[in-house]
């Protein structure tokens, strides 16, 4: 996939840019290409004058410019932009000397003077926490992708800032997204905090925006061609002032706010109906952040295979010590499908369920108590009676009732696919055999993958199988 398909497909979540199409990424001794800023773009460095940077004490930078670049000076410190930013896009050309001097042409970007990408001589070296694109000795890039020391290299760089509540609590972590030389190096990555040196930096407030610094580590790194477009100035390649992706919602119920997140592909358009697919994360996922449930599952396999999921995707959050069967969990993930269904015009007969292990019994409990309102249902490794340690839900244990049979009963002719693992020893694979059982017993549309050898984890095969999205999209419930 190339950098431009990721960035309008949401990866950041940002507002998107037209980028430069791929190149040969691995072509270490080309440098790469100039890019002409856009319309929208505040022109950091256009190789003339440092005008909108100063030094670290507010004096005028002192860094050798010539010939259209401008080369750090050992004695000179570093430098930072006048100006503060929050969410951006950042572009960024650099390049290494060559021969690189004992420090490997150490340098770096940092973002609101808090979370550095660093720049390094890292050709022909796996990638490091300290190689060239790395979160600086928090995340190492996805791949390698520096080019030779003495080529032009670059970066393009989007950061979502972290967001905080009125108490100044956390609410979502800020998310990055980076391309080296045009390959994807770092994928909507959940930044763990500052880094390097802006940790003892008490000036630094993760809640406040901040400058882009350059970092002067003694090497005579270069750099040209420096242009940032902040979020409010950003626009899609259409056009449009619409973002796609993976978007933070909220919706209350009762007094209580509920983040949640919902995935928009990224030709979605207010002008027709979208089929909406409402999924259930597992209990490893539960919190209040309204993050971390797309990381697992249906979310992870959207990144990796965006063009199968031509359809909006509300991923709400489950609190914790608390299961998705629970009444007051099924509330919310049925409040935030009913705002997102108004939001991103939903198409009532094309709505769907799935979710894993907590998931799944939140799926099979909602489409039981739901009968009717999904066009189609696929639980992964979940089940109908709670595993060993888990309070038991009481319709589940109501003596003199099966509840496999009354389930299937209340499913009745929905479409389902069950999915599990046959070696499983979280939740027993003779869950789901039991349901699709009933299911058969009771006349319903089932269809079955059970998974030799494979443990709890199910739901990689599952999600990325290609026929899933093909059969679930298929489905239509009946006026």
């Amino acid at each position: 996939m190339t950098r431009r398909h990721l960035m309008q497909a949401g990866i950041t979540a940002l507002p998107l840019l037209a980028l430069p199409a791929p190149g040969a990424t691995d072509d270490s001794d080309a440098d790469e290409p100039l890019v002409p800023p856009p319309a929208n773009a505040t022109v950091l460095f256009d190789g003339k004058d440092l005008a909108a940077w100063v030094g670290q004490k507010g004096e005028p930078p002192a860094w050798l410019l010539r010939d259209g670049y401008v080369e750090v000076v050992a004695s000179a410190g570093s430098i930072l932009t006048r100006e503060m930013f929050r969410d951006f896009q950042l572009h960024v050309e650099f390049r290494i000397p060559e021969p690189p001097d004992k420090a490997r042409g150490n340098s770096g970007i940092y973002l609101q003077n808090k979370y550095e990408v660093q720049i390094m001589d890292s050709y022909g070296r796996p990638p490091e926490l300290s190689g060239c694109g790395a979160l600086y000795r928090e995340v190492p890039p996805l791949r390698n992708a520096a080019k030779k020391p003495g080529r032009w290299q670059s970066f393009d760089i989007a950061l979502r800032s972290p967001r905080f509540d009125e108490s100044g609590e956390l609410r979502e972590k800020g998310l990055l997204t980076v391309f080296h030389n045009r390959a994807l190096i770092h994928n909507n990555l959940p930044i763990p905090g500052m880094t390097g040196q802006a940790k003892r930096n008490p000036a630094n407030d993760p809640r406040q925006p901040g400058p882009i610094l350059l970092q002067n580590h003694g090497s005579p790194v270069r750099f040209r061609n420096l242009w940032i477009v902040p979020a409010s100035a950003a626009v899609s390649v259409t056009g449009a002032s619409r973002e796609t992706g993976f978007l933070s919602r909220s919706v209350t119920r009762d007094g209580k706010t509920y983040r949640y997140q919902v995935y928009l592909p990224r030709d979605w358009t207010p002008d027709r109906a979208w089929p909406v697919i409402l999924f259930l994360h597992g209990a490893g996922e539960r919190g209040d952040d309204g993050l971390i449930q797309t990381e697992v599952g249906l979310g992870s396999a959207i990144r990796r295979h965006v063009d199968r999921f031509p359809a909006v995707v509300v991923m709400p959050q489950c609190r914790r010590a608390i299961w998705w069967p629970d009444p007051e969990m099924e509330a919310q993930a049925l409040a935030a499908l009913d705002q997102s269904m108004q939001e991103f015009r939903g198409e009532p007969s094309r709505v769907y369920l799935t979710g894993l292990s907590m998931g799944g019994y939140g799926t099979w409990s909602l489409a039981a108590r739901r009968p009717g309102k999904f066009a189609a249902i696929a639980p992964v490794c979940g089940g109908i009676r709670r595993p060993a340690g888990v309070p038991a839900d009481a319709a589940a244990e109501n003596p003199g009732v099966d509840p496999y049979a009354e389930a299937a009963r209340k499913i009745g002719s929905t479409p389902v696919w069950v999915f599990h693992g046959s070696a499983d020893v979280l939740v027993p694979v003779t869950e789901s055999r039991k349901m699709v059982e009933a299911l058969k017993a009771a006349g319903g549309n089932v269809r079955y993958s059970e998974y030799e050898g494979v443990g709890h984890n199910s739901w990689d095969r599952a999600y990325r199988d290609p026929e899933f999205p093909v059969w679930l999209l298929g489905e239509r419930r009946a006026p």
